[in-house]
């Protein structure tokens, strides 16, 4: 079926979001392996050639978030070895320590509205979500029954899925109960989750477990979901999102877009194999393109290669002065 698609492509494609055989019938857009300088977009790194710096070392490292400062990383292997820890280094350079160490959990790093949370229910973290003070210490923040996923938040709110229900629960930053805001664990739970000013978004299987669904419901719980698209012959991958459009990956095409309104999807480019992390900033896309880890112009006019050191890469993040992105046991830096 790979292949058809492949076949298939045509530069700059549109289809409809409600066709019953959405991707088995339409074509898709391959973009450019090598477009440097970016056609759309001003090339990144001094004369378009990337170097990535590695920032820090400790196995296996699965999760990463950025704040104002600092890059902060996670992981571990065995919980029942108790070898999950949280690491931090500085944006500007030194060494790269763990402030957390010997957790029996994996945990996971989340950065929101400027503050850094720890995912994990394991000792010394006091609960399951836990907000990092400034003098080191964490705060436990009240959580649903099960492990929360998808974290994030806005300026009055944090949000996340739980794993138990798969719903979407909210709770205010200053603290209270947690509470549901979406059913979005019908009928199977999130693939995964992300908010924006005044909605939730998520995507999910159909109950049949074949194709994949978006969604997208009022943060306030005032309105029964909206389905934006469903794509019945593909594999989700991972989505992310700008002010008013969301761009996901799939299996089958690659990397495309929607507007959050809903409507037609584009194509915006065609791999044989994307990976499962994607980030966006104000010009471009970040993801992993055959094994290469590129930046591609929102519009499709271009891509250019940042670097081939991709294997067993978890994580990526973006921010105005660099990418960011966990590799296996390494966390690696790439100035702008």
């Amino acid at each position: 079926m790979k292949k058809l698609f492949r076949a298939l492509h045509s530069s700059g494609t549109v289809f409809s979001a409600t066709s019953a055989l959405l991707l088995s019938t339409a074509s898709m857009a391959e973009g450019s392996t090598s477009a440097s300088p970016l056609s759309g977009c001003a090339p990144l790194c001094v004369g378009g050639v990337c170097t990535p710096v590695q920032i820090a070392d400790f196995w296996p490292t699965t999760s990463i978030a950025v704040t104002d400062q600092d890059v902060y990383f996670s992981g571990g292997a065995y919980p029942t070895l108790s070898n999950g820890f949280v690491g931090r280094v500085s944006k500007s350079g030194g060494p790269a320590t763990r402030i957390l160490t010997n957790l029996a959990a994996i945990p996971a790093v989340r950065e929101t509205g400027g503050d850094l949370y720890v995912l994990g229910s394991a000792h010394p973290l006091p609960g399951k979500v836990n907000r990092l003070n400034a003098n080191g210490s964490f705060t436990a923040i009240p959580a649903s029954a099960g492990k929360p996923r998808f974290f994030t938040g806005d300026a009055t709110h944090l949000y996340w899925i739980d794993t138990n229900d798969g719903h979407f629960y909210a709770v205010p930053r200053e603290g209270g109960s947690p509470t549901v805001v979406a059913q979005s664990g019908l009928p199977t739970k999130p693939l995964q989750a992300l908010t924006d000013e005044d909605n939730l978004y998520w995507v999910n299987r159909p109950a049949s477990g074949k194709g994949w669904t978006l969604w997208k419901a009022p943060k306030d719980g005032g309105a029964a979901p909206t389905q934006l698209l469903f794509i019945q012959a593909g594999k989700f991958h991972q989505f992310a999102m700008d002010a008013d459009t969301i761009y996901f990956l799939d299996y089958y095409t690659g990397l495309n877009k929607i507007s959050k309104s809903g409507g037609a999807v584009t194509n915006i480019a065609y791999a044989d194999s994307p990976g499962s992390v994607l980030a966006v900033d104000d010009e471009r896309l970040y993801w992993i393109k055959d094994e290469v880890l590129t930046a591609t112009c929102k519009d499709g006019s271009g891509d250019q290669v940042l670097t081939t050191e991709t294997y067993s890469t978890d994580d990526i993040a973006v921010d105005d002065s660099g990418i960011y992105w966990a590799q296996f046991y390494k966390v690696w830096k790439l100035a702008k």
